[in-house]
């Protein structure tokens, strides 16, 4: 039982670890968009 719920949370936190990386990819492209389309 127990390692169902510690298997759920390592999934939760897994999917916030890839939410965040995402996040970070996506402002990156933004700002490299902001970038070339200054010059």
């Amino acid at each position: 039982m127990r390692n169902a719920i510690a298997e759920k949370a390592d999934k939760k936190r897994k999917a916030i670890r890839i939410s965040i990386k995402n996040d970070f990819i996506e402002e990156s492209m933004q700002k490299l968009h902001a970038f070339f389309f200054k010059v």
